[in-house]
């Protein structure tokens, strides 16, 4: 486990080297339906292809983590099975859900900085590409993760081949709505009630929610005309109480931008009318390749959506699509073999793109 733990390391660094920190760009928040409903939504911005894929892990499955040093750190027992998708081929999880409705999401957060623990905490010790996985193995509701954090120490440390700590902060959301905000700043777990249930990345959640302030005006309602010395003057058009809404791909921007389209947008009914606002919501958070650059000393990087994902937290359903083939595909947790000792099977989440002939429907 531990050379196996070390190659995973150096998979993710071999990856990251290529990428400067400001390449990296996504989103996650949740939606709720009049019954009872919830639907996360989330993005993966990313410069270089990730080869994601998505694992099926079975309940009764063993994990180890390493603590410093290579030692032997946190061990347990998965009590929940639960669906991951990774990067790289490397065993982290960057987005789940589990089979009680439970999901996680990992968005890069450079200014992460996480505990060291002692020697003393080992046995707690809890590696940063794993913890995802000890969230959805171990949980089904958002405090009964808040209550079991004090219990490990999450860690980091330095990768040499990309001269930088696995930086990211993990949201949060249970299926009945609740949703939190694990971020490591400053050598300690720092974990957020979030009743907005939205994240990005850089800065922390904290400044992200004091920016919020600075948009105050922004309404669904249209502005009203306005008389200046007798002369009228009318909005252009429809829309005109969010002018001034963010359009960018920063993160503050997302963020507000996702804050006022989840909040504002017709309360959906039911799943079905809740993943369809999801996914409109991801599709205003779009990035083509090439609308967002970062040169480098080799080479220009194209930061670009390369997949979403929307998670029906109610019915354990998983839907995803990719920057290729942006029709979604849907996997059913209640349908998988999730009992102890079933297989683990993967299958990739970027494929080609399939689109569909209806000529024939013309020609009757």
């Amino acid at each position: 486990m531990k050379f196996k733990s070390l190659v995973l390391c150096l998979s993710l660094s071999t990856a990251a080297a290529l990428l400067p920190t400001a390449s990296v760009a996504c989103t996650d928040f949740i939606v709720k339906a009049v019954d009872g409903t919830v639907v996360g939504g989330r993005s993966l911005e990313w410069a270089i292809p990730t080869k994601s894929k998505m694992t099926v892990h079975p309940r009764g499955q063993k994990f180890l983590s390493l603590a410093p040093g290579k030692k032997t750190g946190l061990a347990w027992t998965g009590k929940y099975g639960f669906v991951k998708v990774n990067m790289y081929d490397v065993d982290v999880t960057v987005d789940g859900m589990n089979e009680k409705g439970l999901s996680v999401g990992s968005l890069f957060l450079p200014a992460s900085k996480f505990p060291q623990p002692k020697p003393q905490d080992a046995s707690r010790s809890l590696f940063v590409l794993q913890f995802g996985q000890w969230i959805l193995s171990n949980f089904s509701t958002v405090d009964e993760v808040k209550k079991a954090l004090p219990s490990v120490v999450v860690w980091s440390e330095v990768i040499p081949a990309m001269d930088m700590e696995f930086t990211a902060h993990t949201a949060v959301h249970d299926a009945q709505g609740n949703s939190i905000v694990i971020e490591f700043m400053d050598n300690q777990c720092q974990v957020y009630d979030n009743p907005i249930g939205v994240m990005t990345n850089s800065p922390a959640f904290d400044w992200q929610l004091a920016n919020l302030r600075n948009y105050l005006t922004l309404s669904p309602y249209n502005a009203q005309p306005a008389d200046y010395s007798g002369l009228k003057v009318s909005p252009t058009g429809q829309g005109s109480g969010m002018l001034g809404l963010p359009g960018d791909a920063t993160p503050p921007s997302r963020f507000i931008r996702t804050v006022m389209l989840t909040q504002y947008s017709l309360q959906p009914k039911d799943a079905g009318e809740a993943v369809n606002l999801a996914d409109h919501i991801l599709m205003t958070l779009d990035i083509p390749k090439g609308i967002s650059r970062e040169k480098s000393d080799k080479d220009t990087l194209y930061d670009c959506t390369m997949w979403v994902v929307i998670k029906d937290l109610k019915r354990r359903v998983y839907y995803f699509r990719s920057y290729d083939n942006p029709v979604l595909q849907a996997v059913h947790l209640d349908r998988l073999n999730l009992s102890p000792g079933a297989k683990q099977v993967s299958i990739p989440l970027e494929t080609p793109g399939r689109i569909t002939d209806t000529t024939d429907k013309l020609r009757k």
